[in-house]
């Protein structure tokens, strides 16, 4: 793993981050269970256009963080 940071570039916390977000689990198959890089680059973009929702809608944008901000999750 160690020759992989180093190729890679990346703090050992970032890939171990990457790994565990985008763990591909599947009960039905269990032998499939892995990290899948193309299941990983949809699940970013799944989460990237998720946050991209609230650009350019100012007043959604403040009413939703101000929801964080009491510790209330906006629904």
């Amino acid at each position: 793993m160690a020759n992989i940071i180093w190729i890679m570039s990346r703090y050992r916390s970032t890939i171990y981050r990457e790994v565990r977000q985008n763990w591909w689990h599947d009960k039905e198959v269990p032998q499939a269970d892995r990290y899948w890089p193309l299941t990983a680059e949809s699940l970013s973009s799944d989460r990237r256009a998720c946050q991209q929702k609230l650009i350019g809608k100012a007043a959604l944008f403040a009413a939703v963080t101000n929801q964080f901000r009491a510790g209330q999750s906006p629904k």
